[in-house]
């Protein structure tokens, strides 16, 4: 057998033995089972925990390192989904050093915050650039319609943070899992 389906039958007797309608003579077994399965393709509890969570990984839009903005933003869909967030840089198809985030945690939530970046980095940057041509600021040198863009879009994102957050609803018993996939793939 493959370690994924290893895995996947340690999970499920796991599970078994949480039960909380289930037969606590069945329970006992499906935990016995599970610790059986351990022991014979050695396996530890980190093993398992680390194949519920995944990661994502997801351009942030700018080269080099991202603005602390984007930094932020990210933040916001990472705490809204309940995932861990990294920033690291990607290589792209031509060649060039971009910035990312990579989003690590369980079930779809990895996406779903890779989702919710790129769909709210797009709205940001349009209203950053109708904000920034406005009319009080045609005249202004280009550094400070830059630090007023930042200011723009950092109040944009506190605006934001609650909408996406109530949006969300985040399971809290999935820390484990992450934690123990940061320290097997992200140490």
């Amino acid at each position: 057998m493959d370690q994924d389906r290893i895995l996947e039958k340690i999970k499920k007797c796991m599970e078994m033995a949480k039960g909380k309608g289930s037969n606590p003579n069945e329970a006992e077994i499906a935990l016995r089972q599970a610790h059986k399965l351990m022991e014979a393709y050695n396996l530890e509890m980190g093993d398992v925990l680390a194949s519920m969570a995944g990661e994502v990984t997801i351009e942030a839009g700018s080269d080099g390192t991202p603005p602390t903005w984007r930094i932020r933003l990210a933040q916001v869909c990472a705490h809204a989904f309940g995932t861990r967030m990294i920033i690291t840089q990607k290589l792209t198809d031509h060649f060039d050093v971009v910035g990312a985030f990579i989003f690590v945690g369980c079930a779809a939530a990895p996406e779903l915050s890779g989702y919710a970046y790129q769909v709210l980095e797009r709205q940001l940057q349009k209203a950053r650039r109708e904000f920034l041509q406005s009319p009080k600021n045609k005249r202004c040198k280009r550094s400070t319609k830059v630090a007023r863009g930042d200011h723009f879009a950092n109040g944009w994102i506190d605006a934001v943070y609650l909408k996406v957050d109530q949006f969300a609803g985040v399971d809290d018993n999935i820390a484990e899992a992450i934690e123990a996939y940061m320290a097997k793939h992200h140490a």
